[in-house]
């Protein structure tokens, strides 16, 4: 696969990073796994510049809400 994925438990704690995350990232499996990925290692922004991780978390509010987002 040559998608990064990346799984995360309800505290948004890294659990899985695949190969390709890894090489899109450069991050090694032992650098995130147990990292929350609100650490600012992955620096989600949305198509304007907005940092997601502190303003609006989209992954956190699907945790909460069960709904899905892009």
């Amino acid at each position: 696969m040559h998608d990064g994925i990346y799984f995360v438990n309800k505290e948004r704690r890294i659990i899985y990073w695949n190969k390709a995350a890894q090489k899109i990232t450069g991050y090694s499996h032992a650098e995130v796994v147990g990292r929350c990925c609100h650490d600012n290692i992955l620096n989600h922004v949305d198509e304007r510049g907005i940092v997601l991780c502190t303003v609006t978390c989209p992954l956190a509010a699907t945790i909460k809400d069960g709904v899905s987002r892009e």
